[in-house]
Protein backbone atom coordinates (compact mmCIF):
# COMPACT_ATOMS: atom_id res chain seq x y z
CA UNK A 1 0.00 0.00 0.00
CA UNK A 2 1.38 3.37 -0.97
CA UNK A 3 0.24 6.50 0.87
CA UNK A 4 0.78 9.85 -0.74
CA UNK A 5 0.81 12.89 1.49
CA UNK A 6 -1.86 15.30 0.29
CA UNK A 7 -2.74 18.73 1.51
CA UNK A 8 -5.10 19.26 4.43
CA UNK A 9 -7.85 20.33 2.01
CA UNK A 10 -7.87 16.85 0.43
CA UNK A 11 -8.83 15.11 3.68
CA UNK A 12 -12.62 15.71 3.49
CA UNK A 13 -12.66 14.41 -0.09
CA UNK A 14 -10.80 11.25 0.93
CA UNK A 15 -13.08 10.67 3.94
CA UNK A 16 -16.20 11.18 1.80
CA UNK A 17 -14.86 8.67 -0.72
CA UNK A 18 -14.12 6.10 2.00
CA UNK A 19 -17.60 6.32 3.53
CA UNK A 20 -19.69 6.82 0.37
CA UNK A 21 -21.17 3.30 0.57
CA UNK A 22 -21.65 3.23 4.34
CA UNK A 23 -24.99 3.74 6.05
CA UNK A 24 -25.69 7.47 6.22
CA UNK A 25 -22.24 8.05 4.66
CA UNK A 26 -20.60 7.41 8.03
CA UNK A 27 -22.45 10.19 9.84
CA UNK A 28 -24.40 9.65 13.04
CA UNK A 29 -28.19 9.78 12.86
CA UNK A 30 -28.14 12.20 15.79
CA UNK A 31 -25.75 14.66 14.14
CA UNK A 32 -27.36 17.84 12.83
CA UNK A 33 -26.25 19.15 9.47
CA UNK A 34 -24.37 22.44 9.28
CA UNK A 35 -26.77 25.35 9.32
CA UNK A 36 -29.55 23.41 11.10
CA UNK A 37 -29.57 25.65 14.18
CA UNK A 38 -31.43 28.61 12.74
CA UNK A 39 -33.17 31.03 15.09
CA UNK A 40 -36.46 29.18 14.48
CA UNK A 41 -34.99 25.75 15.32
CA UNK A 42 -33.23 27.17 18.36
CA UNK A 43 -36.56 28.62 19.56
CA UNK A 44 -38.25 25.21 19.22
CA UNK A 45 -35.52 23.62 21.33
CA UNK A 46 -35.45 26.43 23.92
CA UNK A 47 -39.22 26.19 24.39
CA UNK A 48 -38.73 22.71 25.85
CA UNK A 49 -37.05 24.23 28.93
CA UNK A 50 -38.23 26.71 31.54
CA UNK A 51 -34.88 28.25 32.48
CA UNK A 52 -31.53 28.98 30.90
CA UNK A 53 -29.91 26.76 33.52
CA UNK A 54 -32.16 23.86 32.50
CA UNK A 55 -31.22 24.35 28.84
CA UNK A 56 -27.52 24.51 29.68
CA UNK A 57 -27.73 21.35 31.79
CA UNK A 58 -29.74 19.30 29.28
CA UNK A 59 -28.52 20.60 25.91
CA UNK A 60 -25.19 22.38 26.27
CA UNK A 61 -24.64 22.45 22.51
CA UNK A 62 -27.82 24.46 21.83
CA UNK A 63 -26.97 26.74 24.74
CA UNK A 64 -23.52 27.40 23.27
CA UNK A 65 -24.92 28.06 19.79
CA UNK A 66 -27.52 30.49 21.17
CA UNK A 67 -24.90 32.17 23.36
CA UNK A 68 -22.46 32.53 20.48
CA UNK A 69 -25.14 34.01 18.23
CA UNK A 70 -26.16 36.33 21.12
CA UNK A 71 -29.74 35.07 20.96
CA UNK A 72 -30.33 33.90 24.55
CA UNK A 73 -32.22 37.04 25.58
CA UNK A 74 -34.40 36.92 22.47
CA UNK A 75 -35.08 33.17 22.73
CA UNK A 76 -36.09 33.41 26.41
CA UNK A 77 -38.05 36.65 25.96
CA UNK A 78 -41.44 34.95 26.46
CA UNK A 79 -40.35 32.75 29.36
CA UNK A 80 -41.04 33.57 33.01
CA UNK A 81 -38.29 35.90 34.30
CA UNK A 82 -36.75 35.80 30.81
CA UNK A 83 -35.49 32.30 31.55
CA UNK A 84 -33.67 33.19 34.74
CA UNK A 85 -34.25 31.05 37.83
CA UNK A 86 -34.98 34.14 39.91
CA UNK A 87 -36.02 37.61 38.83
CA UNK A 88 -33.07 39.90 38.17
CA UNK A 89 -33.45 43.44 39.34
CA UNK A 90 -31.75 46.41 37.74
CA UNK A 91 -30.74 48.93 40.38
Amino acid sequence: MCITVLGYNALPIIVDELFKNHYNKGYSDKQKIRGYWTEENLQKEVDKYQTREELKKNNIYVYKVAYTKKLLDKLFNNHINNGYKELKYNL
